[in-house]
């Protein structure tokens, strides 16, 4: 089959994510979702039946923390409030996963994720560009919130999402000149272009995850480090401590307060901190199983109407990943949710001894995507360009380790006598 259908489709999956905000709130119960997704989920489960036996291939070596997450999100139907949207959402997230699934069989190739990826991003920014420039009734915030006034959104919903899909592009480009992938002139023009859409959409938070990302990348890069398998679990449980660590002190103090004042986001990260308070009220009602997969925000007359008026402001989510999953899913789910991040470090691990270019970018996006996660709801949530972005890394590692074994295989065979 050729490559260009299911490369469209992947494509079209990441602008939805980018372009309608909608979808990530009220999910696939909105009439918009229907008609914006549901075409490419069917599609992506015709390929997957039609390649099923290399999907066969590819199971055992995914992720098992994404099926005890979803596993996990759908039995919270049991006691959530509103049981027929959980599964209706859970049934949404499952389809990010087999749009990368479907990705991964067919007329796969080794690169191929991160051509189409450079491609779609960049696309996206030069368009943002355009639209802001031209457009700007449309394509700049005009509210006079001051965390919002003037800041670009180009083609997106809103800032916050031109500047993550910025700060990606930022990492693939940066990966594309220390791979040499394309000439440095290319490089450079793509690394401006992501720099200068972030400022303008004032992401500063995403630009320093975007920042040691590419540190990781270069470190790994530039010189190639040739790193045992000790050094190689010393950094991953490094990070595994650290970042944690961080992102408690951040939400659940004031020591890192400063360090917002100092990028412009004032003592509470841009108001996230007094949404973070609220939150941490409502897991205490519901701290092991908690109260329901994407059973808690909705807007003013939802479970978290109470919090909204408090503000005085539609928050759509707890503009922290993890506090969100802690919510709706109680530390049973985050502590999938951790399996499935310990899993994916140990299969970076596994692929950096064998394609140390890949393992610096899927590791990158890695570090990028759980730096993140700490400012912006994005991991299993329906639909982000996180959770897209994060599921296809996780689903790229394990179809790079199946093809490894493949090529294995084949070895010994050819050298049977």
């Amino acid at each position: 089959m050729h490559p260009w259908p299911v490369t469209l489709l992947w494509s079209c999956a990441f602008v939805f994510t980018v372009i309608e905000i909608t979808n990530t709130t009220f999910g696939a119960m909105t009439l918009s979702f229907k008609q914006m997704w549901l075409p490419p989920l069917l599609f992506a489960g015709f390929l997957i039946v039609r390649r099923f036996s290399l999907t066969l291939a590819l199971l055992p070596h995914l992720n098992t923390g994404m099926f005890l997450t979803l596993a996990w999100a759908l039995l919270s139907a049991a006691w959530s409030p509103l049981p027929g949207y959980t599964v209706s959402q859970v049934v949404a997230i499952t389809g990010v996963s087999m749009i990368a699934i479907a990705f991964s069989v067919v007329s796969w190739r080794p690169g191929r994720f991160e051509d189409v990826l450079t491609t779609t991003v960049t696309t996206v920014l030069v368009l943002s560009l355009v639209y802001a420039v031209v457009f700007p009734a449309w394509g700049v915030h005009s509210e006079s919130d001051f965390s919002l006034a003037g800041s670009w959104r180009g083609i997106t919903y809103q800032k916050n999402s031109l500047g993550q899909v910025a700060t990606v592009g930022l990492i693939l480009w940066t990966y594309r000149m220390l791979t040499r992938r394309n000439s440095w002139q290319a490089c450079l023009l793509g690394i401006a272009l992501s720099v200068f859409m972030v400022v303008k959409s004032r992401s500063n938070t995403a630009l320093v995850a975007a920042t040691l990302s590419c540190m990781m990348m270069f470190a790994i890069l530039r010189p190639a480090l040739l790193l045992s398998g000790a050094a190689r679990q010393l950094i991953f449980v490094s990070l595994a401590l650290v970042i944690p660590v961080v992102g408690f002190l951040a939400v659940a103090t004031d020591l890192l307060q400063p360090i917002g004042e100092f990028f412009g986001k004032g003592g509470t990260f841009t108001g996230r901190a007094d949404i973070w308070r609220e939150v941490f009220v409502e897991i205490a009602k519901h701290p092991i199983m908690g109260i329901g997969f994407s059973a808690f925000w909705g807007g003013e007359y939802s479970l978290a109407g109470n919090i909204i008026r408090k503000l005085g402001w539609a928050v759509p989510g707890a503009h922290n990943g993890y506090l969100d999953i802690i919510n709706e899913l109680g530390l049973i789910g985050i502590t999938f949710f951790a399996i499935f991040l310990a899993l994916h470090a140990r299969a970076l691990g596994q692929l950096s001894r064998f394609d140390r270019p890949r393992f610096a970018l899927l590791a990158g996006l890695f570090l990028y995507l759980v730096l993140v996660d700490f400012s912006e709801s994005g991991w299993f949530r329906p639909i982000t360009q996180t959770h897209l972005i994060g599921m296809y890394c996780s689903i790229e590692v394990s179809r790079l380790l199946l093809q490894r074994r493949f090529a294995l295989a084949s070895h010994r065979e050819a050298q049977r006598p």
